[in-house]
């Protein structure tokens, strides 16, 4: 409450207005409408509700951006304005005024199915990485897996955190119980744990956080994870790799400022590709940035690594060079081409 002050309302306000403007408008417009109708007591009363909501939120938290957490705080204040324009809705006794209202409201749905859509890719793309990760950790025979987080966060969607363990139980789980794999991040769990004390044994499994407990507590019908000690998928090694195939899995625009391309990646059976601050995918851009994608983990035979490209770096019809680079030693060297939105393997590198 000391912290409280008209700044601090003034700032969460244009923070809802610059993450919720449909939400704006259509507060403001409801407000008009009611003053149109000599509706005074209902305008000011929706007013005062909806600012009052926010003054008790600057009061308790503070955020600068909508998050997961954000969100739900602010709930209540779309069915406040949702009620008052059923209000005018119910209201009017003409014809035309309740027919405009209710398309109005329509539109403002159907609008907001388009922002569900664009606002669901990042999450569609981390389940995407996280089903490549627990694939890549079952071919190593590895089901209690530690990886390092600062690799995977080299991208934006992959949002790495506390409950990091439980999240990959639950989706690798989907094809069986005994295909279960639950990963550990280094930092977050497994130093956080050590600077505590305690060590994880063979028996037990990192929930969430700092959370052990132990495996006999899973339901074997749905879970199953092997009494063994986690081990790393970033554990440094030598590859007998020579060339690499290397073609383009998926692209698609997260966001105005950024595209994904999932690069596909196969070599031999059974090889590997171990990370090292040199193994590297990389993007050149002509007269731009060179772009590298550290390799996150371990790959064996292959596998599936996203890279994000700003979107101002590129033009359309833009050739551009994607290589893998293993100290010295190119492994893969391909040329594609973005073009009307996508991103296409123009021809293949000769080896």
């Amino acid at each position: 409450m000391k912290t409280l002050s008209f700044n601090t309302v003034f700032d969460l306000i244009k923070v809802i207005a610059g993450g919720y403007p449909l939400m704006t408008i259509l507060f403001f417009v409801v407000i008009a409408i009611y003053g149109m109708q000599r509706r005074a007591k209902s305008s000011l009363l929706l007013f005062l509700f909806v600012l009052g909501y926010i003054v008790i939120i600057a009061a308790t938290h503070r955020f600068g951006g909508i998050s997961n957490y954000s969100e739900r705080m602010l709930l209540p204040i779309p069915f406040m304005i949702a009620m008052a324009a059923a209000g005018i809705v119910s209201l009017s006794r003409v014809f035309v005024p309740k027919l405009m209202a209710f398309v109005g409201l329509l539109l403002v749905l159907l609008l907001h199915l388009d922002v569900l859509r664009i606002a669901a890719k990042p999450y569609t793309l981390r389940v995407e990485q996280i089903k490549s990760l627990t694939n890549m950790s079952r071919k190593l025979g590895i089901q209690k897996a530690i990886v390092n987080e600062s690799l995977m966060e080299q991208n934006s969607f992959a949002m790495t955190g506390w409950s990091y363990p439980i999240e990959t139980l639950l989706i690798s789980a989907m094809k069986g119980p005994d295909s279960c794999v639950s990963v550990m991040l280094k930092h977050e769990h497994m130093d956080r744990i050590a600077k505590q004390g305690n060590v994880v044994r063979a028996h037990e499994w990192v929930k969430w956080t700092e959370i052990i407990l132990p495996l006999k507590g899973l339901n074997n019908n749905y879970f199953k994870l092997p009494e063994e000690s986690y081990l790393s998928l970033n554990e440094p090694g030598s590859s007998s790799i020579d060339t690499v195939n290397l073609q383009i899995h998926s692209s698609t625009k997260i966001n105005s400022h950024h595209y994904t391309v999932a690069f596909k990646l196969t070599f031999p059976k059974n090889k590997g590709l171990f990370c090292s601050d040199s193994t590297y995918l990389g993007l050149q851009i002509p007269e731009g940035p060179q772009i590298r994608l550290t390799i996150p983990y371990t790959l064996v035979s292959g596998g599936i690594l996203w890279m994000e490209i700003p979107a101002d770096a590129i033009t359309d019809d833009q050739q551009m060079d994607v290589f893998l680079r293993q100290g010295e030693k190119v492994l893969a060297n391909e040329k594609i081409r973005f073009s009307h939105g996508q991103f296409i393997l123009e021809e293949r590198s000769r080896h």
